[in-house]
C-alpha cells in the first residue's frame, strides 16, 4: 500500500495545497527501497483529540464535515496530483477481499445482537460486489480524499477548528468516501438522528462554488458506505482486539455501520446488483 510513501508524499508535495490543516511538517523523507522513512511534525500533545469510542457532538460533525468539503472542493476533479494513486486499484481490491473473507465470520460471531437481518446479503453477494462497487465510487467527480476520516485522526482546537493526521492512505475517489466513512462509523446513531449530516455536508461543499447534485451526492454515499463495510469488517472482526478499548472500538465500529447502512437501505444495493 505505501503507506509510509503516501504520507511523506502528502507532507512535502500536498499539505500547502490543499484546504484542510494539518501539523507542520518539518522535515520527512522516505527511502523506497527499505521502507524507512522519517518525519518530525508539530507537537499537537496540547490540544484534545477525537475518540471513536467516545463519538463526538454533533456541532463537532459538523465541524469536521465542513472542513473535509473543503479539502474536496480544493481538490475537485484531482486534476494537480497525477502521482496520487486511485483508491480502485488491485492491491486495494484485493486486501478488502481478504479483509472482509476472515473478518465477516468473526463480526457475526462476536456481534450477532448488532447485525441486522438486512445485512445477511453480505455474506454471499459482497466480495463480488467489491469492484463494481470501487469502480461507481471511481467513475463521476473524484477529489483527493484522506481516507481515513476518524475521530482518533483528527485534534480539536480551542476556537473548535481540527487538525487532522495519518496522512498514510491518501487517494483519489468520491468525495462521498471521506463522508460515509466519518459519518457511518464514527458518529453514535442517537447524534446521527439529530441533523441531515449528508446534506449539510453537501451545503458546505457547494459554498466554495462546487456544482453538485444533492440526489448523486446521497447516492454515491450509499454506495461508499457499503463499500466501507470491509473496513469496519477489517477492523472489528480481524484484528486482535484483546483489551477493553479495543472490545469497545470493535463493538462501536459494528453498531455505527451496520445501523447507518440499515437507516439508507443500503444493503439492496446488492439485492440490485444480483437482480
Amino acid at each position: 500500500y505505501n503507506m509510509y510513501g503516501r504520507e511523506v508524499m502528502f507532507y512535502s508535495r500536498y499539505a500547502d495545497k490543499v484546504k484542510l490543516a494539518s501539523p507542520a511538517c518539518f522535515y520527512s523523507v522516505f527511502d523506497s527501497e527499505t521502507q524507512n522513512f522519517v518525519i518530525l511534525l508539530e507537537d499537537l500533545g496540547h490540544l484534545a483529540i477525537g475518540d471513536q469510542v467516545e463519538g463526538c457532538s454533533i456541532d463537532q460533525a459538523r465541524t469536521i464535515l465542513s472542513s473535509i468539503a473543503g479539502l474536496h472542493a480544493s481538490t475537485w476533479m484531482a486534476k494537480d496530483f497525477p502521482d496520487v494513486v486511485s483508491h480502485n486499484n488491485k492491491a486495494q481490491h484485493d486486501g478488502m477481499v481478504n479483509a472482509f473473507q476472515v473478518g465477516w465470520p468473526k463480526v457475526v460471531e462476536k456481534y450477532p445482537d448488532l447485525i441486522p437481518r438486512s445485512a445477511s446479503i453480505l455474506e454471499k453477494e459482497m466480495v463480488p460486489s467489491i469492484q463494481s462497487l470501487l469502480d461507481s465510487m471511481t467513475n463521476g467527480p473524484i477529489c483527493f480524499c484522506h481516507v481515513d476520516v476518524r475521530l482518533d485522526n483528527i485534534f480539536f482546537k480551542e476556537n473548535d477548528d481540527v487538525i487532522f493526521v495519518d496522512w498514510q492512505s491518501i487517494a483519489t475517489s468520491c468525495p462521498e468516501q471521506d463522508v460515509a466513512y466519518f459519518i457511518m462509523q464514527n458518529i453514535k446513531p442517537e447524534v446521527r438522528a439529530e441533523d441531515d449530516l449528508v446534506a449539510y455536508y453537501h451545503s458546505q461543499l457547494t459554498k466554495h462554488g462546487i456544482n453538485y447534485d444533492l440526489d448523486y451526492c446521497r447516492e454515491r454515499y450509499r454506495i461508499a458506505g457499503l463499500y466501507l463495510v470491509c473496513f469496519a469488517v477489517s477492523i472489528a472482526g480481524e484484528l486482535d482486539l484483546v483489551n477493553e478499548r479495543g472490545m469497545a472500538l470493535g463493538r462501536t465500529i459494528t453498531e455505527n455501520t451496520f445501523s447507518a447502512l440499515d437507516e439508507i437501505n443500503a444493503f439492496d444495493l446488492l439485492g440490485q446488483k444480483k437482480s
